[in-house]
């Protein structure tokens, strides 16, 4: 019995030394919880302090300020002059350090370039047993064409213009359709492909079945709108007379195209009426680019 009651006490002396000191004691408790809060807060407000250093930018001082910084400092200090001045400014700067044709640049802020670069009508054509697109008629003309890039885009146009060519069958009447197509090339630069798909005037009473022709302009512009309105003239004087819109075609691809929200005038020759006639081309700002959108119909499909 003595050695069960010695085995006891040297069981409990032993938890109370793996156990740490009385924590019923009422001074060492306050004591370790007046160490343990004091620690937690230090670490509180270390983490703090990183977490307010990270989050906050590093102030440079003007003697160490990068062109960057310099060009978002000017930029700021001008926020309440004229934004035209601004976008001015903007460009000046981002000119000095890139190259004009990079494709960083919007083509929206270069200075000149045309309306339109290449323009076609494509026709449909029997092949064997089935019919396949072609150019019946560019300008400027394939043959001499000497830019690489626009010359293996139009080997693609046909294809482009008649997407559905395995199904398109002769028709008396249609509605027509315009859409647009983009090209990217390697080095990111895009051009846009706009095309109207029409059904040429009959040549015969009553009217006869007939295949769709398609009018498609290259260029660099993203302004569908304003290509819409030129497609309008074209097709009208298409059903009229071929040279006639073949004459207005060569007359706007010579024009550089208008800065947003001005408008170029181009002079042609109207076979309708014989005399030389005048069509004012405007070119749509950012805003309006996608108001030909029905943004209710797709949000419902």
């Amino acid at each position: 019995m003595v050695f069960l009651r010695k085995g006891a006490k040297l069981k409990e002396e032993k938890k109370k030394n793996l156990s740490g000191p009385d924590q019923t004691d009422p001074k060492k408790k306050n004591r370790l919880s007046t160490l343990y809060n004091s620690m937690r807060g230090s670490k509180r407000r270390e983490l703090k302090e990183s977490n307010s250093t990270e989050s906050e930018p590093s102030k440079l001082s003007p003697t160490s300020e990068t062109p960057d910084a310099k060009t978002l400092r000017l930029l700021e200090e001008r926020m309440c002059d004229d934004p035209k001045k601004l976008l001015a400014d903007r460009v000046r700067e981002l000119r000095k350090v890139k190259d004009p044709d990079s494709p960083q640049i919007p083509t929206d802020v270069r200075e000149d370039f045309p309306l339109f670069e290449f323009v076609c009508e494509v026709s449909l054509r029997r092949k064997s047993e089935n019919f396949c697109p072609y150019i019946s008629w560019s300008h400027p003309p394939l043959r001499v064409l000497e830019d690489d890039r626009l010359a293996s885009i139009t080997l693609n146009i046909p294809t482009f213009c008649f997407p559905d060519m395995d199904i398109v069958e002769p028709v008396k009447k249609m509605k027509t359709e315009t859409y647009c197509f983009v090209f990217t090339d390697l080095q990111a630069q895009n051009k846009f492909g706009y095309c109207r798909r029409f059904l040429p005037a009959p040549k015969s009473d009553p009217p006869e079945k007939r295949f769709p022709v398609v009018y498609c302009m290259v260029t660099k512009l993203r302004s569908f709108e304003t290509f819409s309105k030129i497609f309008d003239q074209v097709v009208e004087l298409r059903n009229f007379s071929s040279a006639g819109a073949y004459s207005l075609l060569k007359a706007l691809i010579e024009q550089n195209a208008p800065k947003p929200g001005k408008s170029v005038t181009v002079k042609y020759i109207n076979p309708k009426i014989g005399n030389l006639v005048e069509i004012h081309v405007e070119r749509v700002t950012a805003g309006k680019r996608f108001e030909h959108v029905d943004l209710a119909t797709c949000c419902l499909n």
